[in-house]
């Protein structure tokens, strides 16, 4: 058992460095052919600048500037080729622009060009579009027909010295730095809208966020032009239903008999069931999992203290454990396509129905009973490959002292191996 999870441990990084996701989807080029075959889905932080195309078993990459769009067919998603313009100021303080008073700020802001794949999120009479940079810097787009792509403009600035009220509601009267932002994109929509007037109110609440989708979707259906919604991340849902075999250590200790430090590994079989929850909006990557699982542990030892001088004795411990675990676990997964490598950690808690600890002094023949705590918390941590609804996973887990009695110190550490079926809901 801990071959394999020393094995999973060296080859799971590599396995995530090498892992391909390509799912079903199209290519459409420059001229206007549209092909299909399967995409390398990277479910991409940062918006692509190329993409790999496989079709036949041959793999091609291309770039931005030799594509009109691509298609993910499972998620109906949709990426534009696109030259741009994007803001390339800093939102956070130390880096965003810098002015003394209110009045030197300028209308300049530092744009830089590129050719990029665009994320469509709404396509009809405007066309709504989403840009992540390398700085992991939001910016939307808009375009009406075939228009430019005009940039959504949303700027932050840092005043060091505001002075007195310039602007209601915004500006103190002290000389303390502060930053103002500039919704400028609220004005662009306005009167890029100005056809369906009554979408002013639903304007003036926005926030620089996908909510912009909200609102040119009521356009585009106002004006009986919607074409495409990009559909909303789900959150996914799974009952997952596992067998497996653990190995469980112990440590103990007895105060009165220093021999007493561990007892034999054993084997037992567990089984269970679980509920995975996804989160919306993390694309897949971040899920919730509860589960209840039966174990149970057993384990004898004979130990005889040393040296063999006068008075030594002869001990035998038995630990027989059995019950249910209740985990709560934060699972990651790295890739969401067919084959998907993931961690876990959380917490978990033992609670026994049998705990049963004996120690039987052999010179006497006198039995006692330990005392165990009826529940234990303990710590989980694991990595795991899921392919298609089935799963393996390698398991760590540490517990600490079950035992109540000072100077008998009793804990529990497992590794096991799983194998399970995530059944979708």
């Amino acid at each position: 058992m801990k071959r394999i999870i020393t094995l999973l441990i060296v080859l799971f990084p590599l396995f995530v460095w090498a892992q391909k996701n390509y799912t079903a989807g199209q290519v459409i080029t420059k001229s206007g052919e549209i092909i299909k075959g399967d995409i390398d889905y990277r479910e991409w932080n940062v918006n692509p600048h190329e993409i790999k195309f496989r079709k036949g078993g041959e793999v091609k990459t291309y770039k931005a500037t030799e594509l009109k769009s691509f298609k993910i067919d499972a998620k109906n998603e949709l990426y534009e080729s696109a030259v741009i313009l994007y803001n390339t100021e800093e939102l956070d303080w130390e880096g965003m622009p810098q002015f003394q008073t209110y009045r030197d700020i300028d209308n300049s802001i530092q744009m830089q060009q590129d050719t990029v794949f665009l994320l469509v999120l709404v396509r009809g009479k405007m066309n709504l579009f989403q840009l992540i940079d390398k700085k992991k810097r939001l910016h939307y787009y808009y375009r009406k027909g075939n228009g430019p792509y005009e940039p959504l403009i949303y700027r932050i600035v840092k005043i060091m010295r505001p002075g007195e009220l310039l602007m209601n509601n915004i500006l103190q009267e002290n000389n303390l730095p502060r930053s103002i932002a500039f919704e400028d994109y609220k004005g662009q929509l306005k009167y890029g809208m100005l056809d369906c007037g009554n979408m002013d109110s639903g304007i003036d609440k926005l926030t620089y966020s996908r909510s912009i989708m909200d609102v040119v979707r009521r356009y585009n259906e106002c004006a009986g032009q919607l074409i495409y919604l990009k559909p909303k991340d789900r959150a996914h849902k799974f009952l997952h239903g596992f067998l497996g075999r653990v190995q469980s250590s112990f440590e103990i200790k007895d105060a009165n008999n220093k021999a007493a430090t561990e007892l034999p590994t054993t084997w037992s079989t567990t089984f269970g069931l679980g509920l995975e929850l996804g989160m919306p909006r993390s694309k897949g990557k971040f899920s919730w999992i509860i589960e209840a699982l039966y174990m149970r542990a057993n384990s004898t030892i004979t130990t005889t203290e040393e040296p063999l001088d006068l008075g030594s004795k002869d001990f035998s411990y038995t630990l027989d454990v059995e019950g249910f675990r209740f985990n709560g676990l934060l699972k990651y997964t790295f890739f969401t396509g067919k084959i998907q490598p993931y961690i876990k950690a959380g917490l978990g808690t033992s609670n026994y129905t049998k705990r049963d600890f004996l120690v039987k002094d052999l010179t006497t023949a006198q039995t006692r009973r330990q005392s165990l705590l009826k529940t234990e918390p303990f710590l989980i941590g694991s990595l795991g490959v899921k392919a298609y609804n089935l799963f393996l996973e390698g398991r760590y887990m540490t517990g600490n002292d079950i035992n109540k009695v000072t100077g008998f110190d009793t804990s529990m550490r497992r590794v096991s191996i799983l194998f399970g079926y995530a059944l979708p809901l």
